[in-house]
């Protein structure tokens, strides 16, 4: 991989947002898919890449309280592959 795609394999098991939020049950595992379902769509469609707590939150499935919550969440996770304990 080169460019923006390289990505260490450390951070592809590391926790992501949304199932970081479903973890803290701020939303369902349906509500993530459909929110993945919408940032996929728009990327297909070329619009401007949304990240997936925007979504989230537009569609009223997350605070912004808690999307920061979760954000910071992702943060501390980075970097601790499968057994992170911040969640």
């Amino acid at each position: 991989m080169t460019g923006n795609q390289d990505i260490s394999f450390r951070e592809l098991n590391s926790p992501r947002f949304g199932m970081i939020a479903v973890k803290l049950g701020y939303i369902t595992p349906e509500q993530l898919r459909k929110g993945l379902i919408i940032q996929i769509n728009e990327d297909i469609a070329e619009r401007a890449h949304r990240l997936l707590g925007e979504i989230l939150c537009e569609e009223g499935w997350l605070t912004g309280e808690q999307c920061e919550e979760v954000a910071e969440k992702t943060r501390q996770c980075y970097g601790r592959p499968n057994n992170c304990r911040c969640i």
